[in-house]
């Protein structure tokens, strides 16, 4: 046997042929595969004997065995015979049964016989394929007409062509008892997979012997090339059956001439002469069979219209390695550029994974490495600044590490995880969430006028964006409403008149008496008032507090998988380190609440020194009797402004401006930092709408002289006092709970606290190995990836060496004569009229 005669590689690219199988070995690199021959055609369109004429062995054609699922047959020429049979589970097999087909593997040496149709059946057995009414329960329960499985048939010996080529099922139109509308789809959805594949090059199967319009894989590849014209490069055409009685010599005709389809395969069309029944079973050699053909298509006749180089296997041959040929010059670069990209994958989880972890320093450089990314992020994270630190690695051209491309997402790209890794923007939110929160639900009862209590639409309406719609920047982070929901949304206050609010501090003030005047309301009195309507306030900054732990442990999370791919490492680094570091943290912030908590109850009056003089000397600037009455703004508007007095001894606004700073200062001086005007702001405005509903109230009260005069006036005054001290204290709060508490204990402790390179240097040498030393399990994986970072570079030299051209033979057997183009038609016809 001539190798090239049969091979659809020649003899120089054998190394080559051998890259491409010995890639699909490697569980990196299956998915980068070779060019590779897939035969499709209808059922009993002579696919099995195009085949036989291809590998050089009996095809087995009996019993619709090799129609129900793919067959990849891959002939190597070597000195030792051997064989190997395998199955590749398709996407439908899951769990053991998958299991159940990888374990499938039948060998043997080349003395054993080999039986290319008992080794079909067995497969077909073991895949649970319905057959001659019987239903093997091997797998499956023997339920399948069609699988997408594939059975993988590998033969190695000295007188075997170099061929890789996958045998589909054949396509059907009429449904049967055996063969349903599933199966059909299944065969279908199979052939254009495969056909779409780069690395497919198909071998159409056409039967002479049947109308082309009445053949389904035509249609099928037709409909392929108008999705992606770049198929028609890959596709040869073959008619078979050439010596049928029932041959359409017309179709046929228009089929070789290009005129009849519009599928115009770059690799042109043939027509093959199949052997009967008889004459496959009594032939010794495939030789025969080609004598049969060549002596056929010397008949005269309509055969003699057909040029030569249509016509027979061996020119088909030769056609296939030129197309394999050119489609190895075209796809050979990509292939390169994957194989060079995987090796990189695989020596990066050599580093980043298993990295030198045999002695305890070589477990401490590994540790020390990947902590400092993880340091940097949280500074940057906690800063807002989102910097990702420089890959010092060198890479080859177009392979981009995990250090390349960043740990933080790019402006414009907001999926959830970037948006995780955004931790100051994403605690500002929650800040001014806590704030807005406080003021809309931190207040137990709300004093409005008669006319206006029941107009609360928001208390009616349970819908989520009504119940968050006070937060004002939640629009801008959808992917945490659910979050903002749970944390942030409460019931609403209870809103009364302030004639009911005064009777009910009236009843109040009687029955916590104490040593006070009887005009007078006791201490007890007056600061229970005040704790009465901020006890929410303890829920709402818990919730605060968790929501902001909740968005720094995403954060935690994402840093320390990023900079730890080996699982087993991180989770020994948490266990050892970072959960108990955490605990600490959490446990600090959560006293520090408390304390801030603790500290405001009780009449400790730290929270509201300078508010009383205020509020006296505001209360001395009330005039006998206002000229109109204002109502009370509605909730959810605007504090108005503070009324001017006319010529006052000082500005009042600006003394309670003074008041607002002077805490704003002090909660500075704890190491956090508050925008001054929008806090001052927001306590001058509540602070004025306090006062200026107080001079109203009293100045339009015709009541209020005689409630004075028998000692009623009380209960006003203290809720004058304690409105005033509420919006004081709660303005303070707020930039306490979000500085103090947010800011020096969480935000500020995240580089410093949870993970660092100083934490490990306190670690003995026992526990460093126990976290980061190397399990018998990585080093098995450790030295698995070495062999295949070694064999893929040596493959990867391979292809690089026939990418430069020094071992691609030039095509192609077909350029022997210039009968391949079609115009040939034309003058052998005019020869056959003359």
């Amino acid at each position: 046997m001539e190798d090239r005669a049969w091979d659809l590689f020649p003899p120089s690219q054998t190394d080559l042929f051998e890259a491409f199988d010995e890639l699909k070995t490697l569980d990196v690199a299956s998915h980068i595969h070779g060019p590779q021959l897939v035969v499709v055609g209808d059922q009993n369109s002579g696919k099995s004997s195009v085949l036989e004429a291809i590998i050089r062995e009996l095809f087995p054609v009996d019993d619709g065995l090799c129609t129900r699922f793919p067959i990849k047959l891959v002939y190597h020429r070597s000195d030792n015979k051997r064989y190997v049979v395998r199955i590749v589970p398709g996407q439908s097999r899951q769990g053991a049964e998958r299991q159940a087909l990888l374990d499938y593997n039948v060998s043997g040496p080349g003395d054993d016989p080999f039986d290319l149709g008992k080794q079909v059946s067995d497969a077909t057995t073991k895949l649970g394929i319905k057959r001659d009414g019987t239903n093997p329960t091997e797998v499956g329960h023997g339920t399948r007409e069609f699988c997408d499985d594939v059975v993988v048939i590998e033969k190695h010996g000295p007188d075997l062509p170099r061929v890789n080529l996958l045998d589909l099922p054949g396509l059907f139109i009429s449904e049967t008892n055996t063969q349903a509308r599933e199966g059909r789809k299944v065969v279908k959805k199979m052939a254009e997979e495969y056909i779409a594949q780069r690395q497919s090059i198909i071998l159409l199967i056409v039967d002479g012997s049947s109308q082309y319009a009445t053949q389904k894989a035509p249609s099928v590849v037709t409909k392929m090339l108008e999705r992606d014209p770049g198929v028609a490069g890959r596709l040869v055409g073959v008619v078979t059956n050439a010596d049928s009685n029932r041959l359409h010599q017309d179709d046929v005709k228009g089929l070789l001439r290009g005129d009849l389809s519009p599928l115009r395969p770059n690799g042109g069309w043939f027509i093959l002469k199949n052997d009967s029944k008889e004459e496959r079973y009594s032939r010794k050699t495939l030789g025969e069979r080609d004598d049969r053909e060549a002596k056929f298509f010397q008949k005269d006749g309509f055969w003699q219209s057909v040029p030569d180089s249509q016509k027979g296997i061996k020119v088909l041959m030769g056609a296939l390695r030129s197309l394999v040929q050119d489609h190895i010059r075209n796809e050979l670069p990509g292939i390169i550029r994957n194989l060079r990209s995987e090796i990189g994958a695989v020596k990066n989880r050599i580093d980043h994974a298993y990295g030198s972890r045999v002695t305890p320093k070589d477990c401490e450089m590994y540790l020390k490495k990947r902590i400092k990314k993880f340091e940097h992020w949280c500074k940057e994270a906690a800063d807002g600044d989102y910097r990702d630190l420089e890959c010092d690695q060198v890479h080859d051209v177009g392979y981009a590490c995990q250090d390349c491309l960043g740990f933080f997402s790019r402006f414009g790209e907001n999926s959830v995880e970037g948006q995780d890794k955004r931790l100051r923007s994403n605690i500002r939110m929650l800040n001014r969430a806590f704030a807005a929160t406080m003021r809309r639900f931190g207040k137990t009862v709300t004093i409005q006028e008669a006319a206006v209590v029941t107009r609360n639409p928001d208390s009616q309406s349970t819908g989520e964006q009504t119940r968050i719609r006070h937060i004002p920047t939640a629009d801008a982070f959808p992917h945490y409403r659910d979050l903002l929901l749970r944390r942030y949304s409460f019931p609403d206050p209870r809103y009364v008149t302030r004639r009911d609010h005064e009777a009910m501090v009236a009843m109040e003030i009687e029955r916590w008496r104490s040593l006070e005047a009887p005009e007078e309301a006791s201490y007890a009195a007056c600061w229970g008032l005040l704790d009465y309507q901020s006890r929410l306030w303890e829920e709402i900054a818990t919730n605060h507090l968790l929501a902001v732990w909740e968005m720094t442990d995403k954060f935690i999370d994402l840093g320390l998988t990023a900079a730890f791919s080996d699982s087993e490492v991180l989770l020994s680094l948490r266990e050892h380190i970072v959960e108990e570091n955490l605990t600490k943290m959490r446990q600090s912030s959560q006293t520090i609440l408390k304390d801030l908590l603790k500290c405001r109850k009780g009449g400790n009056t730290g929270f509201y020194d300078g508010f009383a003089d205020n509020t006296a000397f505001m209360q001395s600037q009330i005039p006998k009797r206002p000229q109109s009455r204002s109502p009370s703004p509605p909730l959810d508007a605007a504090p108005p402004p503070t009324p001017q007095a006319r010529e006052p001894p000082q500005d009042p606004d600006t003394s309670v401006l003074d008041s607002v700073e002077l805490i704003t200062a002090q909660v500075a001086g704890l190491g956090g930092s508050l925008p001054l005007g929008n806090i001052a702001a927001a306590a001058m405005g509540a602070v004025g709408a306090v006062l200026e509903d107080t001079f109203v109230s009293v100045a339009g009260d015709d009541d209020y002289d005689e409630r004075k005069g028998s000692g009623k006036q009380t209960p006003a005054r203290i809720i004058n006092q304690m409105e005033m001290y509420y919006e004081a204290g709660m303005a303070s709060f707020i930039g306490y709970v979000n500085t103090l508490v947010v800011g020096s204990r969480v935000l500020e402790k995240l580089p410093t606290e949870v993970l660092t390179r100083d934490i490990i240097d306190t670690l003995d040498e026992t526990i460093i190995t126990q976290i980061a030393g190397l399990k018998k399990e990585d080093m098995d994986n450790r030295n698995k990836d070495l062999a295949t970072l070694d064999s893929l570079r040596r493959l990867l030299k391979v292809m690089r060496r026939h990418e430069m051209g020094h071992m691609i033979e030039p095509t192609s057997d077909r350029e022997l004569t210039s009968e391949t183009d079609p115009s040939g038609w034309y003058k052998l016809e005019c020869a056959a009229e003359r």
